[in-house]
């Protein structure tokens, strides 16, 4: 029953958190660091991602609009997830 607890205490924090830091974006659309072209060449630009540990948030700013592209966990492959062409070999 206390591990449960934990778990359960430990997924709403983080929720919490992904909640608060996409909310910021509407305030502070460039607040993520830009992916850099070197990480996927030729793949759409203007990408950015904040992390907010484990997780990592990946959007892009539109003209009027933010578009959360995916919210991944640091173990998942995101360089794949977002952009599919790459990865795979």
């Amino acid at each position: 029953m206390i591990g449960r607890f934990t778990l359960e205490d430990n997924l709403n924090i983080i929720n919490l958190l992904i909640y608060e830091s996409i909310r910021k974006l509407s305030d502070f659309p460039e607040i993520g660091a830009v992916i850099p072209e070197e990480d996927a060449p030729g793949a759409q630009r203007g990408y950015r991602r904040i992390v907010v540990t484990p997780y990592s948030i990946f959007y892009r700013v539109l003209e009027d609009r933010i578009v959360i592209a995916r919210v991944l966990h640091g173990r998942q492959n995101w360089i794949q997830s977002i952009f599919p062409i790459y990865g795979k070999k």
